[in-house]
């Protein structure tokens, strides 16, 4: 399942505690004999002229990304670009003939 939610007036640090927080309770929490986590995908717009749906595209994209890096964590769509692997594309060299 997947939800939604929305914070006024929240920069990246306070939406990181708030996700921090509801992904503890949530592990926490007595679901029976399945334990429970939740990955979250977080991403603020201060300052940025996105709109409803750009933002909600960009938390899609860190959620994905959160559940590919193994679950049961809250990602920021800021922080994507610190983990992306580096790759080297190497070309052929020329040749003399």
């Amino acid at each position: 399942d997947e939800f939604v939610v929305i914070l006024t007036h929240c920069d990246q640090e306070t939406a990181r505690l708030v996700a921090d927080r509801i992904r503890a309770d949530i592990t926490r929490a007595d679901w029976g004999p399945r334990p429970i986590t939740a990955s979250m995908g977080l991403a603020t717009c201060a300052g940025r002229p996105w709109d409803g749906e750009d933002l909600l595209a960009r938390a899609n994209h860190a959620l994905a990304m959160a559940k590919r890096r193994g679950r049961d964590r809250a990602l920021h769509h800021d922080d994507l670009n610190r983990y992306q692997p580096r790759f080297l594309t190497l070309a052929a060299a020329p040749s003399d003939h």
